[in-house]
């Protein structure tokens, strides 16, 4: 993890504070730690990594928004309601889609639909 304001270090496990220049640390980390890097959230961090060809792979989770609300749709503490991706793909400039219908109704605290039960 690279911060601007953060001093101390991180709660979370096997999490590193990059202090400096971010593509130095981020090629030097790559160089110690055998297994996946990963990097969460700055645009300007991701960059910064594409230019000095520090990404091996972007895992992309797309958070459907309420257009205008900039209110994720599927948020938390939602009612559940099951959904089944029946369409994905992508646009020529690369914008990501996914069209999901309406699967049955699970249950509180289930993962499961109705017909799989």
């Amino acid at each position: 993890m690279r911060s601007r304001t953060l001093d101390s270090g991180l709660e979370w496990n096997n999490s590193h504070l990059l202090k400096g220049e971010a593509a130095e640390s981020v090629a030097q980390l790559k160089d110690q730690v055998d297994g996946v890097i990963m990097t969460q959230g700055s645009s300007d961090l991701i960059r910064t990594l594409q230019e000095h060809d520090l990404v091996d792979e972007y895992r992309l989770l797309i958070n459907p928004v309420i257009l205008g609300t900039g209110k994720r749709l599927f948020a938390e503490g939602a009612a559940p309601v099951a959904w089944t991706l029946t369409e994905s793909g992508a646009t020529g400039a690369g914008v990501q889609y996914c069209v999901y219908e309406r699967a049955g109704k699970p249950q509180y605290g289930s993962f499961l639909l109705d017909e799989q039960e």
